[in-house]
């Protein structure tokens, strides 16, 4: 999926472990996003989770209308897999957020707009 320059994009990233249906929410609620799709990515960095989030996100992906990347490592905590999602995401407007974050539709707007008022 096309997506226009980094000024303009935004990167979600979302850390993951063993959480492969609470994240599929998410990742649907960030699918109903009132901000177009084609404004942001998805980063999906996964701690090594032993469920089925890796076959989960596969099936998910086509369907998403937003670009969806999915990162996988061993085990190595909160902390570390969130830093490797901002290490993934290309571009200077990253917004990191757990698996469990059911965001309202205009989320990703807000945020964009926060940024707008507020630069530095």
């Amino acid at each position: 999926k096309p997506l226009h320059d980094a000024a303009t994009v935004k990167r979600v990233v979302v850390a993951t472990y063993r959480r492969a249906e609470v994240l599929r929410e998410t990742l649907a609620r960030l699918a109903a996003q009132r901000l177009p799709a084609a404004r942001f990515e998805v980063i999906v960095a996964d701690d090594g989770s032993p469920d089925d989030t890796p076959d989960m996100v596969a099936a998910v992906t086509p369907h998403m209308p937003y670009a969806l990347r999915y990162l996988r490592h061993d085990n190595r905590g909160p902390g570390y897999t969130e830093n490797e999602g901002i290490r993934a995401a290309r571009g200077d407007l990253v917004l990191l957020m757990a698996d469990d974050i059911w965001a309202a539709p205009d989320m990703l707007e807000q945020h964009l707009a926060t940024h707008a008022r507020h630069p530095a």
